[in-house]
């Protein structure tokens, strides 16, 4: 199971919020049964197939859990959702003895706190211009590399921007770090921190289909290409400060909605071909 930290989270969290009725809701139309992550890593000539998958359990029209399998269709890690009266997510448990806490104000989420064995870890608290969240300040005090299973908002962030990004909490001078968002129409275009005098960023690009993610502010494990705003992702530029590196994502749809995701990534002389297929309630 690959390990994140608390400043991975911001991006899912982020984006999730702007196409809900009211922030914490997650009650899509069409609901995601099943998620299957298949990817191939070829090494000088050499290949291996990596498959995975996510079974999502509904209670209603709210979320209930998410089970992770790994290759060998091993139950790794299993997220449970708790909701207020509002059917506001309220809390969100694992298997791996994470919570995650919400708080609101009126409407809108205020902060997510993160714990772990029960003890406190770090806390998100979203400032915003008028309702679309503008600023997150993620405070980490004890300026540690914090490790999770279940990474805030699994769904905000591609997954290179996540590798790429891990342990940066553990560098901030103070232990604070605060992320600009830039936003066009409902689509968040650019998060954006400067971490001890250096800029990281990540932007991107979107498809006009809908995002089946749109409004889960979830903790969740690895993946994160999905939840951008209320489009999906389609090219992603990351800078972390040594120049742009630029990632491409095609998609097949049913209708409105993905039901195939493609990428290819390249790390020195490792490729990754990577294959997502969504699958929904009849």
């Amino acid at each position: 199971m690959k390990k994140l930290v608390c400043i991975l989270a911001i991006g899912a969290l982020v984006l999730g919020f702007s196409s809900c009725k009211k922030e914490g809701q997650y009650m899509p139309k069409k609901k995601i049964t099943q998620i299957v992550d298949n990817s191939v890593i070829t090494v000088a000539g050499q290949s291996v197939t990596n498959t995975t998958k996510q079974n999502w359990v509904w209670g209603g029209s709210v979320l209930s859990n998410i089970d992770y399998f790994d290759n060998a269709d091993n139950n790794v890690l299993s997220v449970f959702f708790n909701y207020d009266s509002d059917n506001r997510i309220s809390e969100i448990t694992t298997t791996s003895h994470e919570s995650f806490k919400y708080t609101y104000e009126g409407k809108y989420l205020n902060k997510i706190e993160y714990y772990r064995n029960e003890n406190f870890i770090c806390t998100y608290v979203f400032s915003r211009d008028n309702k679309k969240i503008i600023e997150v300040i993620l405070s980490n005090p004890t300026k540690s590399a914090i490790t999770m299973d279940v990474n805030p908002f699994m769904f905000i962030l591609p997954e290179s921007a996540a590798k790429s990004i891990a342990k940066t909490s553990a560098k901030a001078n103070d232990g604070t770090i605060t992320f600009k968002i830039t936003w066009d129409g409902k689509n968040v275009t650019e998060v954006s921190a400067e971490i001890n005098g250096k800029t990281q960023s990540y932007k991107w690009s979107y498809d006009n289909k809908i995002n089946p993610f749109a409004g889960l502010l979830i903790p969740a494990m690895y993946s994160y290409s999905e939840q951008l705003s209320q489009n999906n992702v389609i090219e992603e530029i990351e800078n972390l400060g040594n120049g742009p590196k630029t990632t491409t994502y095609t998609y097949e749809y049913e209708g409105k909605y993905p039901v195939r995701r493609y990428y290819t990534e390249t790390v020195n002389e490792s490729t990754r071909n990577a294959t997502r297929m969504y699958f929904y309630s009849k």
